[in-house]
């Protein structure tokens, strides 16, 4: 790490402790500098935020060599009200979770439900952190957050389960996942229902069979918002000769269109 950037980011985690604005307007720089630090393909991606989970990691491994008080710094980020902090606090959060799972579940819930929508996203990319190094804490958590009544937390829990980045493991070990997501086959809401059908399209690439038969039980159980999410988890198979024929009659159709595309 260039010693610059150590000597702004042990400015700015000492002044937290008297000069807290000062100290923001440090992390605010540090966060920019990190920006610009990126090649630029990945400074055009959308909602990333590279930048900030890239500091997280910094700061993350220099607050133990000044024996700081780690959760403290955490939180005075997470409560700041700039949105650049939070994301910030957040990815540095990550890096605690990975750690001490169950202290850092404790703020996943309550900044799922901020209604800064980039904020949201962060979150969601922040616990995946957590959640490809603490599998089994980490869904043993999103479980006991399905049956909750709040939109956003429920769409938290199955945007944490998308099966692209870091959680390409789902990938190899799916019915883990399917056991928390078919909890959300009835919803109504459409931005879990959306979440939910790509979720299922991208493990049917990889997993067929297994979809095929998760899709077909919970049709026969669902109600017109699964048959939404089971046509668009069908983009794929549709695509496969080997079950196109399995999935237009599950969806009693004669012919599936999807994105100005047709299959028979």
């Amino acid at each position: 790490m260039p010693q610059k950037n150590v000597l702004n980011i042990n400015q700015a985690l000492i002044l937290l402790k008297t000069r807290q604005q000062k100290a923001q307007q440090y992390f605010i720089s540090l966060i920019k500098q990190n920006y610009f630090d990126l090649p630029q393909e990945k400074r055009l991606l959308k909602d990333t935020f590279l930048a900030e989970e890239k500091l997280g990691r910094k700061i993350f491994t220099r607050i133990s060599s000044l024996n700081l008080p780690l959760l403290n710094i955490i939180k005075k980020l997470l409560f700041s009200k700039k949105r650049e902090l939070i994301i910030l606090g957040l990815f540095i959060l990550a890096e605690y979770g990975r750690v001490y799972p169950h202290k850092a579940f404790l703020f996943y819930k309550a900044f799922a439900m901020n209604d800064d929508e980039k904020v949201r996203k962060s979150v969601v990319l922040s616990f995946r952190r957590v959640l490809v190094k603490k599998r089994k804490e980490s869904l043993i958590y999103l479980k006991k957050l399905t049956l909750n009544f709040n939109i956003r937390t429920r769409w938290f829990v199955c945007a944490a389960l998308s099966p692209t980045g870091e959680n390409r493991w789902i990938l190899e070990e799916p019915k883990k996942i399917l056991d928390i997501l078919k909890w959300f086959m009835r919803d109504s809401a459409m931005p879990i229902k959306e979440v939910l059908g790509n979720n299922l399209n991208e493990l049917a690439k990889k997993q067929p069979e297994i979809i095929m038969e998760f899709v077909e039980r919970q049709l026969k159980l669902g109600n017109l918002h699964t048959y939404w999410i089971v046509y668009r988890a069908a983009r794929d198979l549709v695509k496969n000769t080997k079950y196109r024929s399995r999935i237009l009659k599950l969806l009693k159709i004669d012919a599936y269109t999807y994105q100005k595309k047709t299959f028979r």
